[in-house]
């Protein structure tokens, strides 16, 4: 029997009606299997960074418990992207949706279709301050071993850094009532 690893996802939208699609990705990450105990950050407002179209996005974080293999779990989220309609015609082109295999637990994973902690977590404000959400500005990023809040504070003291504007709390993803 595996063992239950918390990791983290990046949720992020610019293209399309950009909430509908963020909480239609809540609830396919909740269809997950050997995945449990989902909580979602508030949503968050960012203008675009190192995208060729400055549609603004819509962000957020979630964590949660699962059972599956890193690689496995980075498969089931891009089919999700791709269900929404993403393609990658060239990097970091404008998408409906986007998600982000952040953390893994405390690993740190340096595969060729694989980098866990996201290689450039620390340096996005708009990916630090809803994981900082989830999991407390005291959670120490494995690989640099330093805690959320004085990342999101370095990162929030860079020239020309987006600010991240808060939209809703966390129940924008909340299950729907059956």
């Amino acid at each position: 029997m595996s063992v239950w690893t918390v990791a983290a996802v990046g949720m992020g939208a610019n293209q399309g009606d950009r909430e509908a699609n963020l909480n239609r990705a809540a609830a396919a990450l909740r269809a997950f299997p050997e995945c449990r105990h989902f909580r979602f950050s508030p949503l968050y407002e960012t203008q675009a960074v190192d995208c060729s179209e400055p549609h603004p996005f819509l962000n957020a974080a979630v964590t949660f418990e699962t059972r599956l293999p890193a690689v496995d779990l980075l498969g089931n989220l891009h089919r999700v992207e791709d269900d929404f309609g993403r393609r990658r015609p060239y990097v970091n082109a404008p998408r409906p949706l986007d998600l982000d295999l952040l953390l893994y637990g405390e690993t740190v994973i340096r595969e060729p279709h694989l980098t866990v902690p996201h290689p450039r977590m620390q340096q996005r404000l708009f990916v630090l301050t809803p994981l900082a959400a989830c999991l407390g500005e005291d959670y120490r990023h494995p690989a640099l071993n330093r805690p959320l809040g004085l990342l999101e504070a370095a990162c929030k003291q860079e020239e020309n850094r987006p600010a991240v504007r808060f939209l809703r709390p966390p129940d924008w993803a909340a299950a729907p009532s059956r």
